[in-house]
């Protein structure tokens, strides 16, 4: 298994169990600091203009932008061929989890809520008409599941 897919776990992990940015006055978003060699590996296939639209706005969103993600997750070996990879996902996440060594009970939660997350989201997301597509929506679907994760755990 890649590296880059432990490096995909490692982001859903700080993003599940982070505090809010804007409490924490963190501004750069955990997945742009765990993707940083795809990015860079990706980082071609945007204009300069839409390079200065992401860094503006991390979620601006067109065409492009879309491609640079598909890029970011198949560089990564979350993604091939348009398919989520599942097995690899959830792999990573059962393995991330018998290293932890604090809160083992919470890990366990939050790695049950992420591979449902990836599950949840990777069917209706390779239903996109490209590899595109598809990125933009396991990626917003995955933010959107894991933003529910993360109020009910707060609560």
């Amino acid at each position: 298994m890649r590296y880059s897919v432990f490096v995909f776990v490692g982001i859903l992990f700080t993003f599940f169990i982070s505090s809010d940015a804007e409490s924490s006055g963190e501004k750069e978003c955990p997945l742009k600091k765990a993707f940083q060699e795809s990015i860079d590996a990706c980082k071609d296939k945007l204009s300069e203009e839409n390079l200065a639209l992401l860094e503006k706005d991390e979620n601006a969103d067109n065409e492009d932008i879309r491609c640079f993600k598909a890029c970011i997750l198949n560089d990564s070996g979350v993604m091939s061929n348009g398919k989520i990879q599942i097995d690899k996902i959830e792999e990573a996440i059962n393995a991330a989890i018998e290293n932890v060594k604090e809160d083992e009970e919470k890990a366990k939660a939050i790695g049950e809520s992420m591979i449902n997350g990836a599950k949840n989201c990777a069917g209706p997301a390779e239903e996109g008409e490209n590899e595109c597509e598809v990125a933009h929506r396991f990626i917003t679907c995955l933010m959107e599941h894991a933003a529910e994760e993360k109020k009910k755990h707060n609560e």
